[in-house]
C-alpha cells in the first residue's frame, strides 16, 4: 500500500501545532492566573500593625464607630472592617467600597505610621443577625495594594469584643459658658470700633468681634465636661468670616475624658501678620510628649484684614445619654 507523503506531513504538523498550544498554554496559564485574578491575601511587612484605639456600638440606631491608630513601620493603604455577634465564626464587613478611606470620607492616601483615623461610624443594622443579648466582635484587618487590587494583609488581623448598649440620646446647646467654666480674653481687642471680646461671648450672634488693627487677640474657652455627654456627636460650633457657620463634629483628639474634666477651645485673631488669618484650635493632651499644646483645626487667611476677619458667636451642642 501506498503511503501518501503529503497527507502524513501535514497530521504530523497538525500533531505539532497540538502539542505546542498545549505546552504554551501550560506555560502561560499560571502567569496569565496571577495577573489576572487577584490573590485572596498579600504578605505584608512583619512590622506593618494597626490597633483599635477606640470602639462603641450603639444599639438604639445599630451603629459601630471606630479609631485605628497605624502602631507600625510601613504606611497601611486601607483596612477590611468586619463585625458579627461573638457566636459567629463569619463576620460580615462594615465598611464595603470605603476600603481606603480610613483617613476620612474623602482622603484615600495612605495611614502613615504615627497617624490614627477619624472616629468612624457605620451602620449595621441590615446585617440581618443581630440578637439582644450577648458580646460583638469588632474586626479589623489591614491591606494594601497588589497588582492593582487592595487586598487584606494575612496574618494581620486584629479583633475586640465590645457591648452594645442601647441609649436614649437628646441634645443641648450653650452658647456661653457656665459659672463652673472658664474663658478669657487675651491680646489687643477692637474695643474701639466696639468689636471687643465681649461679643463672643454674648450669646449674641450678630455682634462681632476682632482684634485692633495690627495686633494680636485670642479668646479661650474651657467646657466642663458632665459623665452624661457623649462625643464624636458633641460638636463645637460658631459664626465667623462673614456670617459662616462652622462645626466640629469630631475633635477626638482633644477629648480626654475623664481623665481631663475640661474640653479646651481657642479662637486666634491676627491683624498683625500678612495676611491676616483667625485660627480655631483645641487642646491637645497627647501633644509634646504627653504634656499637651494646642492643636489647630481650621485657619483662614485674608488680605482685606478686616471684613473677614470678624468672629461672632461660639458654642457646644452636647449629645447627651441617660
Amino acid at each position: 500500500m501506498r503511503l501518501n507523503k503529503r497527507a502524513v506531513s501535514m497530521m504530523v504538523s497538525y500533531a505539532l501545532l497540538v502539542v505546542i498550544g498545549i505546552a504554551v498554554a501550560a506555560i502561560s496559564y499560571p502567569y496569565l492566573k496571577s495577573i489576572v485574578t487577584p490573590p485572596d491575601f498579600a504578605e505584608c511587612p512583619p512590622d506593618m500593625s494597626l490597633s483599635i484605639e477606640e470602639a462603641a456600638c450603639n444599639r438604639a440606631d445599630w451603629s459601630v464607630s471606630v479609631r485605628l491608630l497605624n502602631r507600625g513601620l510601613f504606611n497601611v493603604t486601607g483596612a477590611f472592617i468586619r463585625f458579627a455577634h461573638e457566636n459567629r465564626t463569619v463576620r460580615d464587613q462594615i465598611n464595603r467600597d470605603r476600603e481606603i478611606f480610613i483617613k476620612g470620607t474623602s482622603d484615600t492616601s495612605p495611614l502613615a505610621p504615627g497617624q490614627e483615623t477619624a472616629y468612624v461610624t457605620y451602620q449595621v443594622g441590615s446585617l440581618g443577625y443581630l440578637p439582644e443579648n450577648g458580646s460583638f466582635i469588632l474586626e479589623v484587618q489591614p491591606a494594601v495594594y497588589k497588582k492593582g487590587v487592595l487586598v487584606p494583609c494575612s496574618g494581620k488581623i486584629i479583633t475586640q469584643s465590645i457591648e452594645c448598649i442601647s441609649t436614649m440620646i437628646g441634645w443641648l446647646f450653650q452658647d456661653e459658658p457656665s459659672p463652673i467654666d472658664e474663658f478669657s480674653c487675651e491680646g489687643d481687642w477692637d474695643d474701639a470700633n466696639g468689636r471687643g471680646c465681649s461679643n463672643i461671648h454674648d450669646t449674641l450672634w450678630n455682634t462681632p468681634a476682632t482684634a485692633a488693627p495690627g495686633s494680636i487677640a485670642t479668646f479661650r474657652v474651657n467646657y466642663t465636661i458632665a459623665p452624661n455627654y457623649k462625643w464624636p456627636e458633641s460638636n463645637w460650633s460658631g459664626m465667623w468670616r462673614n456670617n459662616e457657620y462652622f462645626s466640629y463634629l469630631s475633635f477626638s483628639h482633644c477629648w480626654d475624658y475623664p481623665a481631663q474634666d475640661k474640653i479646651q477651645f481657642t479662637v486666634e485673631i491676627n491683624r498683625q501678620a500678612s495676611p491676616g488669618y483667625i485660627a480655631l484650635s483645641c487642646y491637645d493632651y497627647a501633644l509634646n510628649g504627653g504634656l499637651g499644646d494646642w492643636r489647630e483645626l481650621a485657619r483662614e487667611g485674608d488680605e482685606n484684614q478686616f471684613y473677614n476677619l470678624l468672629f461672632y458667636e461660639e458654642g457646644m451642642w452636647w449629645q447627651e445619654s441617660s
